[in-house]
């Protein structure tokens, strides 16, 4: 999800994020995560170049229709949204807000 200026964010959405899990314990694929950062950076350059195509929109991928585009869902700014609002609450600093990812745990193998 990409946000331009006055566009809806992600806590426009969804107001209160659900538990993240770490990534052992979803399965999350490493090539995966890697295909979904190039999209990301390469819809990051679009709107640094003046595409607002996907600006305020979330990106749904669907890894089960192969080959299929991506579907793109446009929704409004939420009004009193305390991510996007004037004086944004950011979540390192108000513990009300939690993160939108779970923390990272490293732990050392021999």
């Amino acid at each position: 999800m990409l946000r331009h200026r006055r566009a809806a964010c992600y806590r426009c959405l969804f107001e209160e994020p659900a538990e993240a899990p770490s990534c052992a314990d979803a399965g999350v694929l490493g090539p995966v995560v890697g295909a979904i950062g190039g999209a990301a950076a390469g819809l990051a350059l679009a709107l640094v170049h003046g595409d607002r195509t996907v600006s305020g929109a979330l990106l749904v991928f669907d890894d089960l229709r192969r080959g299929a585009d991506p579907r793109i869902v446009r929704f409004a700014p939420r009004g009193g949204c305390p991510a996007c609002a004037k004086a944004p609450i950011l979540p390192s600093l108000s513990p009300s807000i939690s993160p939108l990812a779970a923390p990272l745990r490293v732990t050392e193998t021999s």
